[in-house]
């Protein structure tokens, strides 16, 4: 039995279809993918920025009570401390050469559950007396410390 060329172009037209229509699902699946990503990774982002935010007032809560104590050691051990969305602790602080204290902070913000950001700071602060005889702190430097 023969077919016409008629009924057979419809055929191919059908495969044709069919395989568009699969490119451009793979294709959509795809894109879905990397747009997910991306907001996965930006949210990421976020949140180590605000770790980062989170050290910083750490530091300045150390400065303050080290003004106020004008003793290095009593910075050790306090923590966690809730700020935002997150907390920060201070972890060790150590009297160096120079009227120098060195704190470590650390911060962690985001979801708990999963795997949140963590950002850890060493800052030198000196303690100082102005002319009114306060004592003031002045942070000297501060890098952050890549913790495995």
């Amino acid at each position: 039995m023969k077919t016409s060329r008629l009924a057979q172009s419809g055929a191919v037209t059908l495969i044709a279809a069919l395989f568009i229509i699969v490119v451009l699902s793979v294709m959509a699946v795809t894109l879905l993918r990397m747009s997910g990503s991306n907001l996965l990774d930006s949210a990421a982002h976020n949140d180590a920025v605000e770790a980062l935010f989170i050290v910083e007032t750490g530091i300045e809560h150390a400065s303050f009570r080290y003004a106020k104590s004008n003793d290095c050691n009593t910075l050790s051990g306090i923590g966690p401390v809730n700020v935002a969305r997150g907390n920060f602790s201070l972890l060790h602080a150590t009297t160096q050469p120079g009227n120098v204290c060195r704190i470590r902070v650390t911060a962690s913000t985001g979801p708990t559950a999963t795997s949140p950001a963590v950002r850890t700071v060493d800052a030198d602060l000196r303690l100082s007396k102005n002319t009114a005889g306060r004592h003031t702190v002045a942070l000297i430097r501060w890098e952050e410390v890549i913790v495995n």
